[in-house]
């Protein structure tokens, strides 16, 4: 599901031109000015690199212009944590260091920036001595007795963002608090101590906090979009789609809210409705990785395997570095008999998620379809050769679909850590072991065993979804 959490462009009151006092007063250049205010325009439009641009022109002629610093410092920091790139958020922290000292005075806002840069800093190369400096420079900050209240809501929540990062949970959540007691509407304070209690607390005390985001931000579809999600995952569907409802009345453009919205439906089991909202959410905006998969899989609980695989195809050239992506296309293309293009998906998958061991019961039965046992041998050497007690549930797979263990054997390893678990690992063991008895030529024996996944509650599962095809059975409804 897609939540909205690009909390700090919108919500950290980087309020650029406004913070610097006024552009014109700090510059009697007014060419100086057009590009500052240009570059802030660029930085909250998101185009980072204009932003940068702009502020760069400003700083060739003016090196002490510390409103072009804390602008490009800004821009600096946040395209450096979108690239990963260290030392772009080092020149932005600079910047804002330098502009910080030009000044000479506390301007909070040129604080933020450093901030928010030395938090990513410790993040990115887990260096929490980073963080820890951050922290102690905003819990200074806020001892100062001339702060806003404004001021105060934005170091606050900077202070719990690193608190966050140094593993602090309750300190996190107190600043979150506060900045929130500062300033009623601090938007992003509000969003990550929703997103931090549905982690850490029970759900009716995270509604609280939704519910108490949502008065205040009634208007906001991205606010009731969030609610929607958090409501969804905790099973409150029919609440859930009330929440999407809602952010699409606010904003008939809101893509995530369509694509939340078809995402219940197609987890309650409703196909067809979900796939109304994905074709919305394409609609309106048509680079989408996630509505294209989701769409995928909803023509899957239909038994459309070719519309699937194409979504899945679209899904993977707009975002082919996503290994789940590469995943559901290979899935599709085993259900459609497509062993050796399946395969091709699964190698790419797994390349670029070495973890993802889920897939290996499903490469060793495309390579045993396609009568290559000898390589599946071969590939699964290690798996073979390991020690029964050293087994993980994925190695019992394979091997059954090698044919090293029998069906009971498989059973009996059955041993998830709750009941969720072991209703999703009885789905991956009836279904695997129908596909061995077809792959044996044994189709009679094998349905008993697909039909016996298909009474598991874990529907999401590709396995699940596997055993619907192997009988031909797939969900079709216009229920709302």
């Amino acid at each position: 599901m897609i939540r909205l959490r690009n909390v700090v462009m919108l919500c950290c009151a980087l309020l650029l031109v406004a913070a610097a006092e006024n552009v014109s007063a700090q510059s009697r250049n007014s060419q100086h000015e057009e590009w500052k205010n240009q570059a802030d325009d660029a930085y909250r439009e998101g185009d980072l690199p204009k932003s940068i641009e702009l502020a760069d022109r400003v700083l060739a002629e003016n090196e002490s212009d510390h409103v072009a610093l804390y602008l490009r410092g800004s821009a600096r920091v946040e395209l450096g944590i979108q690239q990963g790139d260290t030392d772009l958020i080092r020149e932005g922290v600079t910047d804002a260091r330098e502009a910080i000292r030009i000044v000479n005075r506390v301007k909070i806002d040129y604080y933020l920036p450093y901030l928010y840069g030395m938090n990513n800093l410790a993040a990115i190369e887990q260096k929490p001595d980073n963080a820890e400096v951050a922290a102690d420079v905003a819990t200074k900050l806020l001892a100062m007795s001339k702060l806003t209240q404004a001021e105060r809501a934005n170091i606050s929540y900077q202070r719990a963002l690193i608190n966050l990062q140094l593993a602090d949970a309750d300190q996190a959540r107190a600043d979150f608090e506060k900045a929130i007691e500062y300033d009623r509407e601090h938007l992003a304070s509000h969003l990550e101590l929703c997103e931090l209690l549905s982690r850490t607390a029970q759900p009716e005390e995270t509604k609280e906090a939704y519910d108490r985001a949502v008065s205040v931000f009634r208007d906001n579809p991205m606010v009731v979009n969030n609610r929607g999600m958090f409501l969804q995952a905790i099973g409150r569907p029919d609440e859930a789609i009330d929440d999407f409802n809602r952010a699409i009345e606010l904003n008939d453009q809101f893509v995530p809210a369509y694509t939340n919205r078809g995402f219940t439906h197609l987890s309650a089991g409703r196909p067809e409705a979900a796939i109304e909202d994905f074709n919305r959410a394409i609609e309106i905006d048509p680079n989408q990785p996630p509505a294209f998969s989701l769409r995928g899989t909803a023509q899957l609980q239909m038994g459309d395997v070719e519309a699937a695989t194409q979504n899945y195809e679209t899904a993977v050239e707009l975002d082919p570095q996503n290994p789940g992506l590469q995943a559901d296309l290979g899935f599709a293309r085993f259900y459609a008999g497509e062993y050796a293009d399946a395969l091709n998906a699964f190698a790419a998958a797994a390349e670029l998620d070495p973890n993802a061991k889920f897939l290996e019961p499903w490469q060793a039965a495309a390579l045993v379809a396609l009568d290559r046992t000898e390589q599946a041998a071969e590939d699964f050497a290690e798996t073979r050769e390991k020690p029964p007690a050293e087994r993980d549930w994925y190695d019992m797979l394979v091997l059954r679909v090698l044919g090293d263990v029998d069906d009971n054997t498989l059973l009996s390893a059955i041993s998830g850590a709750n009941a969720a678990q072991e209703d999703a690992q009885k789905c991956e063991a009836y279904y695997f072991i129908g596909l061995s008895h077809t792959l044996a030529g044994n189709a009679p024996d094998a349905e008993a065993f697909y039909r016996q996944a298909l009474q598991s509650k874990s529907n999401y599962l590709a396995a699940y979804r596997g055993a619907q095809f192997a009988v031909g059975e797939f969900t079709s409804t216009t229920e709302r």
